[in-house]
């Protein structure tokens, strides 16, 4: 496994350890620990890819129609995993962000 994906892992089992960490049904526990495992995990994964996707906008800012392309991309990745109600931050340092050709997940 590589990495990265070793990162989300962890990040991924730190946020399922605190939502399982009040309950005192150890069945029940273990059953939120796994979904919540599992959707952190994936989201996370979901985020990074999309985040990648904004830098190759930031890196191609210039070019409207990577841009367009870039953006287009992200709203595809957003509303097929359903991610519309995450936080989206403008970054005040990038190009793209600043003249609104690219919002970057956090």
């Amino acid at each position: 496994m590589n990495e990265q994906i070793k990162q989300l892992a962890k990040e991924a089992k730190e946020h399922a350890l605190g939502a399982m960490i009040k309950i005192t049904d150890k069945e029940q526990a273990l059953k939120v620990y796994s979904e919540s495992y599992d959707t952190k995990f994936a989201e996370l994964i979901v985020r990074k890819c999309i985040s990648e996707v904004a830098m190759m906008g930031v890196v191609h800012y210039e070019n409207p129609d990577i841009s367009w392309a870039v953006n287009l991309i992200i709203g595809n990745l957003k509303e097929t995993f359903e991610l519309d109600k995450l936080k989206e931050k403008n970054s005040t340092t990038c190009p793209a962000t600043q003249l609104n050709l690219v919002k970057v997940i956090v």
